[in-house]
C-alpha cells in the first residue's frame, strides 16, 4: 500500500510539473490555472484511510492471539456490513452528482453514519475492550472519506 501511495503522489507531482512546463500554456494564457491541490489532498486522505484499515485489521488479529473475550456474532456481522458500506463509499470518492442533483458519496456516507450509529448503540455496555478501538477506527475512516470528497478529488467538469 505504501508503494502504491508513493507512486500516486509522484504521478500527481509529475502532472503538476508538466502543466507548468507545457509550452502550449505559454501560447494560450488561461485565467483559470490548473491546481493539483485536490489530488494532493485526496492522496493524503487515502494514505490516512489506509492506516485506519491497517489498524482495523490489527484489531481483529489482536483478539485472536490473546485470551480476550471474542466479540459477539451480532457485533461482527454489523461491523462487516459497516465496512462493506464504507467500501462502497470509497468507490464514490470524486463522483459527480447524479441526474437528480444528489451527491452519491454524500448519500453513501449518510448510510455509513446510520450503520455506525446502530453499531455503536449495539456495542454499548459490552465488555470487549476492542469495541471502542474498532469503532474509533471506523469513525476516522468515515471522516477521511468525507474530507477526501469535500477538499480533494478534483471533479471533472460536467459536459452538456
Amino acid at each position: 500500500m505504501d508503494g502504491t501511495l508513493g507512486a500516486a503522489r509522484e504521478a500527481v507531482e509529475m502532472g503538476a510539473e508538466s502543466v507548468v512546463y507545457n509550452p502550449r500554456s505559454w501560447l494560450h494564457r488561461r485565467t483559470n490555472s490548473r491546481s493539483f491541490q485536490g489530488y494532493r489532498t485526496l492522496m493524503e486522505s487515502l494514505g490516512r484511510a489506509g492506516e485506519q484499515i491497517r489498524s482495523i485489521s490489527y484489531g481483529f488479529v489482536r483478539f485472536h492471539g490473546e485470551d480476550a473475550t471474542r466479540p459477539g456474532d451480532d457485533f461482527l456481522s454489523a461491523y462487516g456490513e459497516l465496512l462493506e458500506s464504507i467500501s462502497e463509499a470509497a468507490g464514490l470518492i470524486g463522483s459527480l452528482e447524479d441526474d437528480e442533483g444528489d451527491d452519491p458519496l454524500r448519500r453513501a456516507l449518510r448510510q455509513c453514519r446510520e450503520r455506525y450509529a446502530r453499531l455503536r448503540e449495539r456495542a454499548e455496555g459490552e465488555a470487549w475492550p476492542s469495541h471502542g478501538v474498532l469503532l474509533t477506527d471506523a469513525d476516522r475512516l468515515l471522516v477521511e472519506f468525507r474530507h477526501a470528497h469535500r477538499q480533494g478529488a478534483a471533479q471533472p467538469p460536467r459536459r452538456g
